[in-house]
């Protein structure tokens, strides 16, 4: 999932050594990607009281338009955040934007803890904009950033590859649960399953930080989306072949595989669409988050509702989409205005 917008600035502007040496920053940046996961993860569990409570079949997907609302609605905050840190500062927002969070989760107990906890936190992270590096919010300033960013070939390229690997997430997201249930019968077990890929997606994390060290960024994203895509059209293939019910088994270790590959590109990513922009880092940030996560939300929401009782759905939808962002980031990554990663 895309980083706030404060956030990646701070990464983008990596001449500072915070960046590179404070492993304190980078727990800060993690647990701050990481509230909306725990956004989504305590809302997952209650799907089938949802239905319940809302009269819904059994095996209806309508409850999955929940999470295409909830990117949706984090998809418009990005650009105006962006636009708001390149002004005040990236700490102000960040204040801001967990002021709102924790308002928004009073109801929510375990959330609203995390969101204090992150806010206490960050006292201790110094601001990376000084005040006469901030931009004014000027109609004439904004639109010559936004020329600047949708100028950069390379950028635009990999906003759209990030567009088609969250719709990755956003489809599995959304139809993991009723799959569990309802094609292979394994209701008690969703809560283990999904946990079980998520870890394997944060092992996936920190071999990306090892690896971009050693290869860099561009060659990074030379090979793993093809070995994404590959994974994506295995499982698909797999799946229609057995009429949408591969092995429970198959079908988490594809999974597993197939998100553990997406977070050695996703991440990588938007840090090389961000390179060229550091001058405008928090609207671009905001952008291209903006664009990536509503797309996102959208393709995987029209994906999620194509679900008829098997696999194939998700299947297809992980092959298409994992395929479309492996030629994007191929012709993003020999694009001339990209920085030797």
């Amino acid at each position: 999932m895309n980083s706030p917008p404060a956030l990646i600035d701070l990464l983008v502007e990596a001449d500072r050594p915070l960046v590179n040496r404070n492993r304190e920053f980078i727990a800060v940046l993690a647990l701050t990607t990481a509230m909306s996961a725990l956004a989504i993860d305590t809302l997952l569990p209650a799907f089938p009281e949802i239905r319940a409570h809302y009269a819904l079949a059994s095996n209806s997907t309508r409850v999955s338009l929940l999470i295409t609302a909830f990117f949706l609605g984090s998809g418009i905050a990005h650009i105006p955040m962006g636009i708001l840190a390149d002004r005040f500062g990236r700490k102000l927002t960040l204040y801001a934007s967990l002021g709102i969070c924790l308002g928004w989760r009073a109801a929510v107990l375990f959330p609203g803890v995390v969101a204090s906890a992150l806010a206490v936190w960050l006292i201790r992270i110094p601001e990376t904009l000084p005040p006469e590096r901030r931009r004014t919010i000027r109609a004439r300033t904004l639109a010559a950033a936004f020329r600047d960013v949708t100028r950069v070939r390379s950028s635009v390229l990999l906003a759209l590859a990030v567009t088609c690997l969250l719709a990755v997430i956003n489809t599995y997201i959304s139809l993991a649960e009723i799959i569990t249930d309802k094609v292979y019968g394994r209701a008690a077990q969703f809560p283990v399953t999904f946990g079980a890929i998520a870890v394997a997606m944060g092992l996936a994390g920190v071999i990306n930080a090892r690896l971009v060290g050693q290869v860099g960024l561009r060659r990074m994203l030379r090979r793993t989306p093809l070995l994404l895509a590959t994974t994506g059209v295995a499982f698909a293939s797999v799946s229609l072949l057995t009429g949408g019910r591969p092995s429970f088994y198959f079908y988490g270790v594809s999974l597993a595989a197939v998100l553990g590959f997406q977070v050695l590109v996703l991440p990588n990513c938007n840090s090389l669409a961000l390179q060229p922009l550091g001058h405008v880092a928090g609207l671009a940030s905001g952008m291209i988050s903006s664009v990536s996560t509503i797309g996102g939300a959208v393709l995987g929401g029209l994906v999620a509702q194509q679900y008829s009782g098997n696999t194939n759905a998700l299947a297809i939808g992980i092959a298409a989409f994992t395929s479309v962002a492996f030629f994007l980031t191929r012709a993003a990554t020999h694009s001339v205005s990209v920085n030797p990663g």
